[in-house]
């Protein structure tokens, strides 16, 4: 599995956005969560969020309504530092 961090993003706002089906494998552990939970559209992401992609899965987050940054199969982010 790829891993990674997300630092420094500033006030943007995330939010997972796509309008296909690619959700059935991605999930999210909301910050201070013990649970992933399955993503959906337009969820709102805040900082101490994790996304966890599985096979065969995609997500597409949107950065402050103008930065789009697609997470491939396998990889887990951790949204940190988001101030």
């Amino acid at each position: 599995m790829k891993a990674g961090k997300i630092n420094g993003l500033g006030q943007e706002l995330i939010k997972i956005f796509d309008t296909t089906d690619w959700c059935k494998g991605v999930s999210v552990m909301k910050a201070g969560g013990e649970k992933a939970i399955k993503a959906f559209n337009n969820m709102s992401l805040t900082q101490g969020d994790t996304i966890i992609t599985g096979k065969n899965s995609k997500a597409t987050l949107l950065i402050d309504d103008d930065i789009t940054l697609y997470v491939a199969e396998n990889t887990r982010i951790d949204l940190v530092n988001i101030t």
